[in-house]
């Protein structure tokens, strides 16, 4: 039963890779989970011998480790079925393992670099990049861990967020354009990181060329580390940007051809 459960997980990430447009198919979030609270509750009634298999040795009791085993099993189901169906997910981190083993929800953010660069430079505003995985756990962990956050949050809504996959692009049916946000998003990561790891994060000046700062890996420390990697990377960027009033005060030529004219006066 348990094998049954790790098959369910093989058999999600098949559903994604062969899915037109690289989001589940078959297997979305709540059939997923759903699979495996139907699987913890038998396992527990099978534990506690409510049934038994034809090829099963009868036996008389239950002795106090395999009552141990049928209770928590039992418990993971009723937890399981809280987060999914009940009307707000736990907290704790037994839930944000497990939902980190779920398929990916549609992503809410940019998708191409090339949009969120030129987006992020209209507006004036810094690039956060998130390089991910459609079957990443680690990345999964963040987004309901970390990425989550309050703080987190209100430092990123300032921000030009983009998700870049590197190794299926989600809600795209066109392949020619899958393929080539992926190999884009690739060379990105290569550059910029020279690991392949995942997750990785990035916050870009507004040009998108210029790294500020950079975070791989998770954050273990409740998110403490990536707010600090936050604040450096708009501490960068507000230095640059503080340089760059300086150049320009000590080059007033320079500042007056970078300032649109107004209307002559007589």
């Amino acid at each position: 039963l348990v094998e049954l459960a790790l098959v369910l997980k093989f058999l999600s990430v098949a559903d994604i890779g062969f899915s037109p447009n690289g989001l589940p198919w078959l297997l979305d979030r709540t059939s997923f989970l759903t699979g495996w609270i139907v699987i913890a509750a038998v396992t527990g009634l099978y534990l506690l011998n409510v049934f038994r298999m034809s090829h099963d040795t009868v036996i008389e009791g239950i002795s106090a480790i395999r009552c141990c085993f049928a209770i928590s099993f039992l418990c993971l189901a009723a937890y399981t079925s809280a987060g999914v169906f009940g009307s707000a997910a736990p907290t704790g981190v037994l839930w944000q393992q497990i939902a980190a083993f779920a398929p990916p929800t549609e992503p809410h953010h940019l998708l191409d670099f090339r949009v969120a660069a030129k987006k992020a430079a209209d507006e004036r505003r810094l690039l956060f990049l998130d390089f991910t995985g459609q079957n990443c756990v680690n990345c999964r962990l963040m987004e309901n861990t970390v990425l989550s956050l309050p703080a987190v949050q209100a430092k990123l809504a300032d921000m030009v967020q983009v998700q870049l996959y590197t190794d299926i692009v989600p809600g795209i049916r066109d392949p020619a354009v899958q393929n080539e946000l992926l190999q884009m998003n690739r060379e990105l990561q290569g550059e910029w990181f020279n690991d392949a790891g995942l997750p990785g994060y990035a916050v870009v000046g507004s040009d998108g060329k210029t790294v500020l700062t950079k975070f791989l890996g998770l954050d273990k420390s409740g998110g403490a580390e990536f707010l600090r990697f936050l604040d450096a990377g708009i501490q960068e960027a507000q230095k640059l940007q503080d340089a760059e009033a300086v150049a320009q005060n000590h080059n007033p030529e320079r500042g007056a051809e970078s300032r649109p004219k107004g209307k002559q006066q007589i």
